[in-house]
């Protein structure tokens, strides 16, 4: 019978003798971080972090340990004298897969570090652990993001095309999900904005039928596509009316 390795030897560490790796695939925002560490002052510190004992490398629980060092620096102590921390020995790629699966499982991974995690498991020949599920992705997502990730910014119509082909290829499977994610990923190449507006309930009632529409007339997969292409045709029907 087939069984579950279990890693239950908690120790409690020094979290300045932790050593985070610069290929984390989460990271958190400052209002994300903040939440955690007013998380920490009520209930404390009730799950581990998760590293390797080699190098004292960590796994799991970047946000955490940012959190700690920084109550730490305004006063606060550990009751212990340490945080507590799961040990578990493992080869590189065995590293960056348990870090993919355990951000994918916990919250919104950034997709461009994904993909580089994805490449340096692939360069270092363990492919196995890409298809079955040690990633915490399915093997299908971890093409989407290979493919999404090619350019530096994923172009509604590129998204779409990719959207066809997949269809096409695996009936329903395709993460609309993902696509959305990845429209606008991080890069050096460009800077990228946010516009963020209030709306009332007619409003959005309006803008809600309007999106479906868009969706239904051109056969689109979700709302940020069905907005750039009503928002295309505005400027383009604009643009004409005004030559």
């Amino acid at each position: 019978m087939p069984t579950i390795a279990t890693f239950g030897d908690v120790t409690y560490e020094d979290p300045r003798s932790l050593v985070p790796v610069d290929w984390n695939t989460q990271e958190r925002t400052r209002s994300e971080l903040d939440r955690i560490k007013e998380s920490i002052k009520v209930h404390g510190v009730v799950g581990p972090l998760a590293a390797r004992p080699s190098d004292r490398s960590i796994a799991g629980g970047h946000g955490r340990l940012d959190a700690i060092l920084e109550l730490l620096d305004e006063g606060y102590t550990l009751d212990r004298g340490g945080i507590p921390v799961v040990w578990k020995e493992c080869d590189d790629a065995e590293l960056i897969a348990l870090n993919m699966a355990l951000n994918n499982a916990v919250g919104q991974p950034n997709f461009q570090k994904v993909a580089t995690a994805i490449r340096r498991i692939e360069e270092l020949g363990r492919i196995d652990l890409l298809t079955d599920g040690g990633t915490g992705f399915a093997a299908r997502q971890i093409e989407d993001i290979k493919v999404l990730s090619l350019e530096p910014a994923a172009t509604p119509e590129r998204i779409q095309r990719e959207a066809q082909k997949q269809r096409d290829e695996d009936g329903d499977d395709y993460d609309e999900h993902l696509a959305d994610q990845l429209a606008a990923p991080e890069t050096d190449l460009y800077e990228w904005s946010e516009l963020t507006f209030s709306v009332d309930d007619g409003q959005r009632e309006t803008i809600d039928e309007a999106l479906a529409m868009a969706r239904e007339q051109d056969g689109l997969d979700t709302d940020a596509l069905a907005l750039f292409a009503i928002c295309r045709e505005y400027v383009s029907d604009h643009g004409n009316e005004t030559q």
